[in-house]
């Protein structure tokens, strides 16, 4: 059989028509997409080819939904560059079964595949990827960045959370990224400044500044929040922004002292010249006071206003320099225990003579009227002839007052006007004179005084007796001594006090009856010290007799050494167990040994003694 022989030239021709369908034909992706052969056009995917890789894309495209789980699979592959171009596809089609692979192919080892997997999950703008990107952007993903804008607003929460992270670099970068979504995020970047943490709040506030301009409708309407600390920062960062349509809603806050530190500041960096009624707020906000003062009676409320956070001498010395336009604003701060009493009384003691007439009408004003008393006293001279005149005032309060103040000042013009107001019509105002008269001590006013022990009304009658025991003139001695028959118990005491105050012996039988009495034995003992102190004996023969015997008490208080024997024999002869009680603690031996020895005889068994006086009964004391 004969061979046949072909040319090796035709062999290689042959071979080479025979491999053209493999190699050096572009496969028909028309072709595939009719027959819906998705393997085939996924396969293109991984290929060198860059125009065909598009043609196949766009026909899975166009093929949509049937392709998807190959396109998945395809996520997975070995192959790089079906890595790389399935997430293209994937994301034009749009669907949500491709979410969680793309999320996972964001940490895939190839960048090209990490980015294009993130695009894909912007375009599909699934909620689930959001956190995901967020980390991937923090950590420097540009694609990721992209992919969070193109999801667009859900974006914006969930990347304010997202500020607590400890990393400085990753809440600049989401900072960055929520100034460009803009107007979108402006509220709730706002509403992030509300109790969260420094790093959020901070955060937030960086990205409403580089917003700027668009951020300040939002950030003045914010203004009226509850919340002092938001209304803080809210108006820091209007004054960072610098838009001059923040000046007219910033002006305001100058009046809030928790508040008009920022917004001066505030101000100041948007570049508002201070002017108007709000100038004096201004410079009192900057604490400059002194600049304030010279605005006049425009500065006197925010300088008052200002006392209630703190009183410096500036503050002091610019209200002094207002002086009387001043006066009528800090007469009410008198009513504040909390310290503004004291900052307003210093005030206007130096503001002196201007204030004292004001000051004298305030006494109407229960809350204030004692305090205004007191800074009369410390003006002093300057308001006697004032207070003077006003004992002539129709209204009861002012001349009950002003004859209290001026007892208090105690100058001696005063007397014969509270001489007459002894007269008065009201017996509140009777009583404060007659107690006038005593703080000032002129003898001139005793026979007023005196004829006044007869007043009607018990508590002018008991003042009386005070203002001539503090006079202290003999001529008082015998009304005094009558007024201890007087009906009311205060009256008597006084009286006793008076009768002390006055120190004449010839009080002391009258005392002595009135020691005996429980509701004056108190007073009657002091009255009796005071009058016996140089020369005790005179008590001793009230010592003889059992109805006055408990003079024994004062004795002891008086402590001469001349009565000892005295007392001894009193006990002996009307001792009571209360009386050796007292002797047995008084701390004088002799005494305490009579004691001791008066119980022991009568009964008793002394276990101590010496101890310090009972009842108050001391040796001398």
């Amino acid at each position: 059989m004969e061979r046949s022989i072909f040319p090796k030239q035709l062999l290689l021709l042959v071979l080479v028509i025979g491999l053209i369908p493999f190699a050096g034909c572009s496969p028909n992706i028309q072709k595939l997409e009719d027959k819906q052969d998705i393997k085939g056009l996924i396969k293109i995917l991984g290929t060198n080819n860059a125009e065909k890789i598009r043609e196949a894309q766009d026909a899975l495209i166009r093929i949509g939904e049937p392709s998807v789980d190959l396109l998945i699979t395809a996520i997975k592959d070995q192959n790089v560059k079906l890595r790389i171009h399935s997430p293209v596809v994937l994301g034009e089609i749009g669907d949500d079964r491709a979410v969680s692979p793309l999320i996972t192919a964001l940490r895939d080892a190839n960048f090209t595949v990490r980015d294009n997997a993130a695009l894909a999950l912007g375009e599909i703008g699934d909620v689930r990827a959001i956190q995901p990107l967020i980390i991937e952007y923090g950590f420097g993903m540009e694609s990721a960045g992209g992919a969070l804008q193109s999801i667009g607003e859900p974006v914006i929460e969930p990347l304010i959370n997202a500020l607590e992270s400890e990393f400085q670099t990753h809440r600049e970068r989401y900072v960055d990224l929520l100034v460009q979504f803009g107007e979108p995020a402006i509220d709730p970047l706002i509403g992030a400044l509300y109790g969260q943490s420094r790093y959020v709040k901070e955060s937030a506030a960086l990205a409403l500044v580089r917003i700027g301009g668009l951020a300040v409708g939002p950030l003045i309407e914010a203004l009226d929040g509850e919340e002092k600390d938001v209304r803080s920062s809210t108006i820091n960062l209007l004054g960072r922004i610098g838009d001059e349509r923040a000046i007219e809603p910033l002006i305001p806050f100058l009046r809030e002292p928790e508040l008009a530190a920022d917004a001066v500041k505030a101000l100041d960096l948007i570049g508002w010249e201070p002017e108007g009624e709000s100038e004096a707020w201004y410079w009192v906000a900057k604490n400059e006071f002194l600049i304030a003062s010279e605005l006049g009676s425009a500065a006197v409320e925010p300088l008052t206003d200002a006392m209630l956070g703190y009183t410096s001498d500036d503050l002091i010395a610019a209200l002094v320099q207002i002086g009387e336009p001043a006066v009528e604003s800090l007469i009410p701060l008198l009513s504040d225990a909390e310290g503004l009493c004291f900052s307003a009384t210093n005030v206007l003691v130096r503001i002196g003579e201007p204030a004292v007439a004001p000051l004298i009408n305030s006494f109407k004003n229960e809350d204030v009227r004692n305090m205004s008393s007191n800074v009369l006293l410390q003006i002093g001279e300057p308001a006697v002839l004032p207070l003077i005149a006003a004992l002539e005032n129709e209204d009861t309060f002012i001349r009950e007052q002003a004859a209290f103040t001026l007892g208090n000042i105690g100058d001696i013009r005063a007397v014969e006007p509270l001489i007459i107001l002894l007269n008065d019509a009201d017996a509140m105002v009777r009583e404060k004179a007659a107690r006038a008269l005593g703080k000032i001590g002129d003898k001139l006013a005793v026979n007023a005084l005196i004829a006044v022990l007869k007043d009607e009304n018990e508590n002018v009658r008991s003042n009386a007796a005070y203002a001539l025991g503090k006079i202290g003139d003999n001529l008082a001695l015998q009304p005094l001594i009558g007024a201890l028959s007087d009906q009311n118990d205060i009256v008597v005491k006084n009286a006793i006090t008076a009768l002390g105050e006055i120190g004449d012996v010839g009080a002391v039988q009258p005392l002595i009856a009135a020691l005996l009495d429980e509701e004056t034995q108190k007073e009657s003992e002091g009255a009796l010290i005071k009058i016996c102190q140089d020369q005790p004996p005179v008590l001793v023969p009230y010592l003889n007799y059992s109805t006055t015997f408990q003079v024994y008490r004062v004795l002891i208080r008086l402590g001469d050494s001349s009565t000892v024997s005295a007392l001894i024999n009193t006990l002996n002869r009307f001792g009571t167990t209360e009386m050796a009680l007292i002797y047995l603690t008084c701390v004088n031996g002799q005494l305490e040994d009579a004691g001791e020895e008066w119980l022991e005889a009568n009964g008793y068994w002394v276990m101590q003694r010496g101890e310090g006086g009972s009842e108050g009964y001391r040796w001398g004391e």
